[in-house]
């Protein structure tokens, strides 16, 4: 089956941050990832964009044009994207009119098929949240308005799958969802078809964004914070158009700033576009992938970005300088023969395919955090061979080749592994293959590996 990895559709009330960044950054490893040859199957394409509907949207763009303000804010994310080399086949708009055609298009059929119906509502809702919630320290309104059956006993049973915020979401018990708003209300958003006194509720609109005609598997990368949309409504849209909710929700927590929520109230919301003018696009998704908030939130300091960096290159460079010279490596080196491997060799190469098998296993389950711990054991690893088998002491050739070649082909493994994390392309070429009495010629280029040094903290 065909997969689709994607990251939210960023909402344009403000603009990109680090959270959205480590979406971004996140989402293009895993498409990394899938598409790495060890790996049977389709290719994933990778979608992203932005969600450019909605009363805080319209109130963003203040006294500007609103198309002109949704297009000036989407070209921000879009140029993120790129200024960070992320890879996606398509950047979504919900202002397009293609999307625009396809959300009404999807509403008519539902509409026409029975599941959005038009009923009187009377609730509390969230004009921050924009949705109707049970808390009446919210403003009560009473409204006729456009609804969707969600199917209760389905969604109670496909939320089972997420054990870690199972709480959180049996508590969303309803058997309908309220999908439209006054346009006096949300004054910015896609028309409900054959009724203009309605738009489309964000979220409903926004969804679908991710929609493809035919079955697949989606892997959506989200925050914590919108759990609920991907894992209660969105599967129930799909299964009301006829597909298998087929969904893995890549769940990640948030960035925050001196244990604090980034806010713009409290001025700490950090923009990627400045980072990126004292640090490179690699730097700062070394220290995104291998300490950022996959498993719990994170208080990101640039001094932790400085130190991840420094102690990457120190281990890495390491090894770079004890098996890359000239001392050692010589034109016509021959690869290792298997037959003569001595005992410890094979006791080392064995513990080391270990280490990359497990390392591989936590990459197919996106626990890069995990996977970059592995990767300095590795290293470790690799150290501690050179380190007992010295070859820059041995003075027999045959023998010195076979050392040398053994670490030339764990270096060349560790580098096709660290690709996820940092560009590695012209690093160490040609990438060794395990194949016995082959001649390779090893050139490097390490311009890429210098040292930082915190200077000016950005505010």
């Amino acid at each position: 089956m065909k997969q689709i990895i994607t990251t939210p559709l960023f909402y344009l009330n403000s603009r990109p941050h680090i959270g959205h960044l480590y979406s971004m950054i996140y989402a293009d490893a895993i498409s990394k990832i899938q598409k790495a040859p060890l790996l049977t199957g389709n290719f994933p394409k990778q979608n992203k964009g932005t969600d450019e509907h909605g009363q805080k949207v319209f109130k963003s763009a203040k006294e500007a044009n609103i198309q002109e303000y949704c297009d000036l804010m989407s070209h921000k994310f879009r140029m993120m994207a790129d200024s960070f080399k992320i890879q996606y086949s398509h950047f979504i708009r919900t202002t397009d009119q293609s999307h625009v055609d396809k959300v009404q298009e999807i509403w008519t059929k539902l509409y026409n098929d029975g599941r959005i119906y038009k009923d009187k509502y009377s609730g509390y809702y969230n004009f921050v949240e924009e949705a109707f919630v049970d808390d009446p320290s919210q403003q009560f309104i009473e409204e006729e308005n456009y609804f969707f059956k969600l199917d209760k006993d389905f969604t109670q049973n496909y939320i089972l799958q997420f054990k870690q915020y199972l709480l959180e979401l049996q508590q969303h018990k309803s058997d309908k969802l309220c999908i439209s708003r006054p346009v006096h209300r949300q004054i910015w958003g896609i028309k409900v078809p054959n009724d203009h006194d309605q738009n489309i509720y964000v979220w409903f609109d926004a969804l679908f964004g991710y929609y493809q005609q035919q079955q697949m598997h989606y892997k959506h990368v989200i925050g914590k914070d919108i759990i609920k949309f991907h894992a209660i409504y969105w599967p129930n849209f799909l299964k009301s158009l006829g597909h298998e909710p087929d969904l893995e929700l890549i769940i990640h927590n948030h960035w925050i700033k001196d244990n604090k929520k980034m806010s713009k109230s409290l001025n700490n919301v950090i923009n990627p576009m400045d980072l990126l003018k004292k640090y490179s696009e690699q730097q700062i998704r070394l220290y995104f992938l291998a300490e950022g908030p996959q498993n719990h939130d994170v208080d990101f300091q640039e001094e932790d970005l400085i130190k991840t960096w420094n102690n990457h290159i120190n281990q890495f460079q390491n090894l770079l300088c004890r098996i890359l010279t000239p001392k050692l490596i010589k034109p016509n080196l021959v690869v290792y023969d298997p037959q003569k491997l001595t005992d410890s060799q094979k006791q080392t190469l064995a513990k080391f395919q270990q280490y990359i098998e497990k390392l591989r296993k936590l990459k197919q389950q996106h626990k890069l955090v995990e996977g970059y711990i592995e990767i300095k054991q590795i290293c470790s690893l690799l150290n501690d061979y050179l380190q007992t088998q010295a070859p820059w002491n041995e003075s027999d050739k045959q023998v010195q080749e076979q050392i040398i070649s053994v670490a030339l082909i764990m270096l060349s493994m560790i580098q096709q592994e660290i690709e996820v994390y940092q560009d590695q392309i012209h690093l160490i070429y040609p990438k060794v293959q395990e194949i016995p009495n082959q001649i390779f010629e090893f050139k490097v280029d390490t311009s890429q590996y210098k040292k930082l040094v915190l200077s000016k903290i950005i505010t």
